[in-house]
């Protein structure tokens, strides 16, 4: 328990010496850089403390895109991370954005994103196919009806 204590402290540390290190700085400098990757990976684990942190210390870090121009909120609907989901949702709707536009390199769009299956990180917790499917189905129908409002 010491250790985890010990790692958390650890990472807040690093997460202030972030913040204040983009402060002020261009999206296009973050683009790219290891600011972009460590964004892409707390959308990935779910982290949406980290985000929020981060964003608070500068908000331009919200229109970083990987290289296929894939949004972080579109991401973390393929990740299906519903708290980072859940986050960028209402930022959104707060900064009343038309974020179901957007189109990565492939032209695809937040809807693509939805209507792909699960990674499989996120399916091995459910036991059966038929389970597994109910999630899938729940998942496009809750993000089907919040795209018609924004």
């Amino acid at each position: 328990m010491y250790k985890m204590k010990q790692i958390h402290v650890q990472s807040l540390e690093v997460l202030q010496g972030m913040c204040k290190m983009i402060e002020g700085v261009s999206l296009k400098q973050m683009q790219g850089s290891s600011v972009q990757t460590a964004l892409f990976k707390a959308v990935e684990h779910g982290n949406d403390e980290f985000l929020r942190q981060l964003f608070t210390a500068n908000i331009l870090a919200l229109g970083i895109h990987d290289e296929n121009a894939k949004s972080m909120f579109q991401f973390s609907i393929e990740c299906r991370q519903e708290k980072v989901y859940n986050f960028f949702h209402e930022f959104i709707r707060i900064m009343n954005v038309r974020a179901e536009s957007r189109v990565d390199k492939f032209n695809n769009t937040l809807l693509h994103s939805a209507a792909r299956l699960s990674p499989p990180a996120q399916l091995k917790h459910i036991q059966c196919a038929a389970l597994q499917m109910q999630r899938e189905l729940q998942w496009f129908k809750v993000r089907i009806s919040s795209y018609i409002y924004i």
